[in-house]
């Protein structure tokens, strides 16, 4: 796990070692009391059903897929990324960026735990071209010359999960959707509870834009790089919400 960056209260480096996940049982997406059960366990899931057009996003079939070798630690390379938002961190595992995340706040070391568990690695700070690549599509985004992405993603998370988030790059620069709406597209429109969950523990944040996700009413709920960050991203979008 990273150091701990400025706010990141209670983040301590991890010497344990980690073993790899088996696959996960299949989970139907309307089953909300069984997520948090598969959430715990899972790291493989089949290749998502649709991609957003300029975002290319890798699934996990088999480790070595991606260049990972099981029984042994692979590396995630990460450095700092100072938005006007506040500071990020990037981190990659081969050609795929893994890790776009606010360093304040206690979510942080939880999504760290989950990407060493899952994918049986370690942090190794450094950067490497997908960080900087991405590096660079932040710095136009955030200068408001760039809509949309083409960093290659690589989500650790449960089969539930990597749903969830991908479904999120599909939504649009400048418009919003709520929970039970991303929960519908998803055709489990009882499941918004776990949609919220799936959505709150999103590690690539912005790439895979969670802050465009708000409550029924239009009003801004959590988010990872606090509330004042999400109203900073939807602001420079041109999206409406209810402050």
């Amino acid at each position: 796990m990273p150091p701990a960056g400025k706010g990141d209260h209670g983040a301590k480096q991890r010497n344990s070692h980690h073993h790899c996940a088996r696959k996960p049982p299949l989970f139907s997406a309307g089953l909300t009391k069984e997520y948090r059960a598969i959430t715990e366990r899972s790291d493989v899931i089949p290749p998502p059903t649709h991609y957003h057009h300029c975002t290319t996003i890798t699934s996990i079939l088999k480790i070595d897929n991606i260049g990972m070798t099981k029984g042994t630690k692979n590396t995630i390379i990460y450095r700092r990324y100072g938005s006007p938002c506040g500071e990020l961190l990037l981190g990659s595992l081969g050609e795929n960026l893994c890790l776009c995340n606010w360093t304040a706040g206690s979510k942080r070391s939880r999504d760290d735990r989950r990407l060493e568990r899952l994918l049986c690695a370690r942090f190794e700070e450094g950067t490497s071209q997908v960080i900087e690549q991405a590096a660079r599509q932040l710095d136009e985004y955030f200068a408001g010359t760039r809509r949309e992405f083409s960093v290659p993603l690589l989500f650790a998370g449960s089969e539930f999960q990597k749903t969830v988030w991908n479904a999120l790059t599909t939504i649009p620069f400048g418009t919003t959707v709520s929970y039970a709406g991303l929960a519908s597209r998803l055709g489990s429109p009882t499941a918004v509870r776990a949609v919220a969950n799936a959505n709150g523990a999103n590690a690539i944040s912005i790439f895979a834009p969670c802050h465009r996700v708000i409550g029924a009413d239009g009003t801004l709920t959590g988010y990872g790089g606090g509330l004042a960050a999400k109203r900073a991203l939807l602001e420079l979008e041109g999206a409406t919400f209810k402050s």
